[in-house]
């Protein structure tokens, strides 16, 4: 998977780095609730469980994007792919927190990258994988404000999260159904240019199709999915 054309557009890598990052910092963003920012848990309440989690994957996207100019994302690209997967369908993915990094020099980087991939990779073990979403909107909310704590100098990414709740609003309403029971929301949704209305099988497929579980070590491989019960996971692989 690639930095996704709009956050290349946004050019959000040549931004100076003038955030601040510590410790301390990061932890802030693990425990951020609903009362930190209420304005935005009200809008958050409003989609459901399926769109929190397309918010999460998209926000650290914005991260990735920020920080590939400084760091090697290959990584971070990867569990993104999987993560997109899981929204589909959670039995793809494999995914796990990554290691914490060292705290020297170059935390200001890896730190941010570190606790968004980690909230990412939580929200996938304790509610898409389990099937209980009521996680996703604390997760949600952390994950946008880290995303505007490091990357909110950029003008695209101010227009770019009202629009995209007010999307979210309107494609995946909160109305209370089981989290298995929701459609998936995908990757599209998050790109400014939007996509047609109906495509999403199509959209859906030509991105299964780009899924290789040789290629991706978040991904399961094909014999484990086919004894879960699928039984053409990968339709682009041989």
């Amino acid at each position: 998977m690639k930095i996704a054309n709009y956050l290349l557009t946004a050019k959000v890598d040549e931004l100076p780095i003038d955030y601040k990052w510590s410790v301390s910092i990061g932890n802030k963003f693990h425990g951020v609730t609903n009362d930190d920012n209420p304005k935005l848990g009200k809008a958050l309440g409003q989609i459901n469980e399926k769109a929190s989690y397309g918010l999460v994957i998209a926000c650290v996207e914005w991260v990735v994007a920020r920080l590939s100019r400084h760091l090697d994302v290959s990584d971070a690209l990867l569990r993104v792919e999987a993560s997109w997967a899981a929204m589909i369908d959670p039995r793809y993915a494999q995914l796990s927190a990554p290691d914490a990094p060292d705290v020297d020099e170059r935390f200001v980087l890896t730190g941010p990258l570190w606790s968004s991939l980690t909230m990412m990779c939580d929200s996938f073990e304790e509610s898409i994988q389990t099937s209980d979403g009521t996680g996703l909107f604390d997760s949600s909310i952390s994950l946008v404000l880290l995303g505007q704590h490091v990357v909110g100098r950029s003008p695209l990414f101010k227009t770019w999260l009202p629009d995209t709740l007010q999307r979210l609003q309107q494609i995946s309403p909160n109305r209370h159904q089981p989290l298995p029971n929701q459609a998936p929301v995908l990757r599209e949704t998050f790109d400014p240019a939007g996509y047609v209305a109906g495509s999403e099988d199509a959209l859906r497929d030509a991105f299964l199709a780009t899924l290789d579980p040789d290629r991706n070590p978040y991904l399961r491989p094909v014999d484990e999915l086919n004894a879960l019960g699928m039984t053409t996971p990968y339709p682009g692989k041989p």
